[in-house]
């Protein structure tokens, strides 16, 4: 979890620090990148820079979604929160990861579920609940989010085994490629 938390970061440093030009491509308003050979990923931020994006691992074979936020939150430890869009709301576990610069970098569990909300909704709010009994809110725009995801994944699934065919096996908190 320490190395996935260290990639999430490299990867919102250089979104924030506008070093996604290095990026593999761009649509509208996600980016994709696969020109580590360890981590692949497709992101979006928003104003206040905080990010949403699907991550890939090429050795371990797995992919999952993060967000950042300006939330206090311990380590390991799992918090509650909602997610709502154009296409319907939900319920979600985050698990905070890691801080850097006062963002947290928390991994979403039920990757289906953000997958689904991610891949066809042109916008997602998350709520999450902080102290005295307020929510902390974010939101994003997914407009071409499944395009960016898509050519991220068809990379990755290449990179993992150039033979294979797309799989969706998938565990409670990650998605085999």
């Amino acid at each position: 979890m320490i190395k996935i938390a260290r990639s999430c970061v490299v990867s919102v440093v250089l979104m924030n620090f506008g070093l996604a030009h290095a990026a593999k491509g761009v649509s509208k308003d996600w980016t994709w990148n696969t020109d580590k050979a360890e981590l692949y990923f497709a992101i979006t931020t928003n104003s206040e820079k905080h990010v949403l994006g699907q991550y890939c691992y090429i050795a371990e074979g797995i992919c999952f979604y993060v967000v950042s936020l300006d939330i206090d939150c311990e380590p390991g430890s799992t918090y509650p929160a909602m997610v709502n869009s154009d296409k319907g709301a939900d319920h979600i576990v985050l698990k905070c990861v890691h801080e850097y610069k006062g963002q947290n970098i928390l991994a979403i569990y039920d990757f289906e579920k953000i997958d689904g909300l991610v891949r066809t909704a042109a916008h997602l709010g998350i709520a999450i609940p902080v102290a005295n009994d307020r929510f902390e809110v974010i939101r994003f725009s997914l407009i071409s989010s499944s395009v960016a995801i898509e050519q991220m994944r068809n990379a990755a699934k290449t990179a993992v085994d150039p033979r294979s065919s797309p799989k969706n096996t998938h565990l409670p908190d990650e998605e085999l490629i």
